[in-house]
């Protein structure tokens, strides 16, 4: 926790956040799953798809069809800007018509647990935001 606030609450790497399209994901399923997006996941990252030991929580820069672009895993916001900058940039050298690439369909996943909720359950969702140091609480929506 203590390290996401030092990286997302830098208003440099804030600031670059609006170049993207933020996203997260666990990363146990994504090391240790067989299922092909998973796989797909390991070998974009490591350049093999069978599951791994250790983490590859990190911080990860991928066009909408699935090319890395800069991946790194830092608590430091300089770092972090470093990865951001350098995928932004590879981003932009990039031709339209590979940044218009859609995600090949056959990397989604066959199941995911959360597409597997009971009709008649009960989900809870929480959406928590850091906010920068000092900003007054009452600027937060509640609802």
């Amino acid at each position: 926790m203590a390290g996401r606030a030092s990286v997302w609450n830098d208003e440099k790497v804030r600031a670059l956040t609006e170049a993207f399209i933020p996203a997260t994901d666990e990363c146990w399923r994504l090391q240790t799953s067989d299922d092909r997006q998973a796989r797909f996941f390991r070998s974009t990252v490591d350049g093999d798809p069978a599951p791994v030991r250790g983490s590859r929580q990190g911080t990860y820069v991928f066009t909408p069809s699935g090319r890395l672009l800069a991946r790194g895993n830092s608590t430091d916001p300089r770092a972090i800007e470093r990865i951001l900058v350098g995928g932004l940039a590879a981003w932009n050298a990039l031709s339209p018509a590979e940044q218009a690439r859609a995600v090949p369909d056959d990397i989604f996943p066959e199941h995911r647990f959360e597409d597997r909720l009971p009709t008649d359950g009960l989900v809870l969702e929480a959406v928590i935001r850091d906010l920068p140091e000092g900003a007054p609480s009452d600027s937060v929506p509640t609802a």
